[in-house]
């Protein structure tokens, strides 16, 4: 009998990442990845501040999610732990 493909998409969520800043930004959710045009709270490795953004319309994967800086216009590839989903 052939073996099933696990889906990397399931199973429980990874923790946050442990170093993010304090406070989480309000009415923000996590989600295993994020969708292509999305905007979105993320924290750059390194970084200790919130930040806002959108992940990239050529986003190809979930494990880093390409990230456009709606300040400065700087790409990140961010791991989904370290990004929160804008209210509304």
């Amino acid at each position: 009998m052939p073996s099933k493909k696990k889906n990397p998409h399931s199973g429980p969520m990874p923790p946050p990442d442990p170093d993010l800043p304090d406070p989480v930004p309000d009415n923000t959710q996590r989600k295993r990845y994020y969708n292509n045009g999305e905007h979105i709270y993320y924290v750059p490795v390194g970084g200790d501040v919130w930040r806002t953004g959108i992940v990239h319309l050529e986003n190809a994967s979930t494990v880093l999610q390409r990230v456009v800086d709606d300040e400065d216009g700087t790409e990140h590839f961010i791991k989904p732990t370290r990004i929160r989903t804008m209210p509304g």
